[in-house]
């Protein structure tokens, strides 16, 4: 539950510090061209996410014997994923704040 909640914070983070670089800063990104990016992101990690997933799947359901539910595996290794590249967002905004200021 943890994680659902951190990924969601991160997501409303992202959208705060960008619109704070294009109201304040000046940077001239659209609510629209970070909505995209957003949604393109959304994506990429289910994509990233999906190739991982099946191998884990394949090696725990067949090396190791061990059921474990596939949406299990594809949900963690999906809000980890997210959470990192998210949290790369907002450092990314962060450092584009202090260089613009600077």
């Amino acid at each position: 539950m943890k994680r659902p909640m951190f990924l969601i914070i991160s997501i409303v983070l992202n959208f705060i510090i960008y619109y704070h670089l294009t109201e304040n800063i000046g940077i001239n990104a659209t609510f629209e061209e970070i909505s995209m990016t957003l949604i393109a992101s959304i994506i990429v990690i289910s994509l990233l996410s999906l190739v991982p997933a099946i191998v884990i799947y394949y090696l725990k359901m067949y090396m190791k014997k061990v059921f474990v539910p596939f949406k299990k595996i594809y949900l963690n290794l999906y809000l980890n994923i997210s959470l990192a590249f998210y949290g790369i967002m907002i450092l990314i905004g962060i450092m584009t704040y202090f260089k613009v200021t600077n």
